[in-house]
């Protein structure tokens, strides 16, 4: 973890992704467990999450790493005993390190927002994760994330279904209210006004925290119910 070169270690978090790929899948599409099977890599769960971990972590000021990894993290947590493991690891405070990080880098917020909707739809108010981030400091994250690159469909997109992910615990919505989420779910919406998916999630998060006033310029569609549900397992 510390002695290898940087690329070494960026080219060996890639591979970690790629194993764990759902067999019948291809980077950015959904899970559907009834056409795709997860890999079982038994040591994953110890040597594997605590190496990407370690690696994360020891490499902070490597952007490609931290792209990679959280790149890995991705697929690692789709498993739900890889995603309790992980949690229990901290592994939600070392996504938030890698954004803080590098805040102006496109491909590690984008990958790190990623990893986050894996990872937040159990909830980040548990003591595994509290312990070591607030969730407050989650959601300010993934909002500064957002709002920085809404520009670019791809991250803007993962930035609101984390949010969408993070609005399914009540105990959240407050604070998504306060910091005004259905409003910059509602700009992405407008400028991304051909991509169903985040009009649907805007929809069913703004209706969700009581925003149904919110409406996003020109989108033609109200803050109604949605019976989408963001898959907890969304493959890289």
């Amino acid at each position: 973890r510390q002695d290898g070169s940087k690329e070494m270690i960026a080219k060996a978090l890639y591979t970690i992704m790629l194993l764990l790929r759902p067999k019948g899948g291809s980077e950015g599409i959904l899970l559907r467990t009834a056409k795709m099977s997860i890999p079982k890599i038994p040591s994953v769960i110890g040597v594997g999450i605590d190496a990407v971990l370690g690696c994360l972590r020891h490499n902070l000021e490597h952007a490609k790493i931290q792209e990679m990894g959280c790149w890995a993290l991705v697929n690692m947590a789709l498993r739900s005993s890889h995603k309790q493991a992980l949690l229990h690891g901290g592994v939600i405070q070392v996504i938030v390190s890698a954004m803080d990080a590098h805040p102006t880098n496109k491909k590690v917020q984008y990958r790190a927002l990623f990893a986050l909707i894996n990872l937040v739809n159990m909830g980040v108010r548990h003591r595994t994760t509290s312990a070591h981030v607030p969730a407050e400091r989650i959601i300010e994250r993934v909002l500064e994330s957002t709002a920085t690159f809404i520009q670019c469909r791809d991250v803007a997109d993962r930035g609101c279904m984390v949010l969408y992910n993070l609005s399914l615990d009540a105990r959240n919505h407050e604070y998504l209210r306060r910091c005004k989420v259905p409003i910059l779910m509602s700009q992405a919406v407008a400028l991304h006004s051909n991509n169903r998916v985040l009009e649907s999630i805007w929809n069913s998060t703004s209706s969700r925290l009581g925003r149904t006033d919110v409406l996003a310029p020109n989108s033609g569609v109200g803050a109604v119910n949605s019976t989408l549900a963001v898959p907890a397992g969304l493959a890289h």
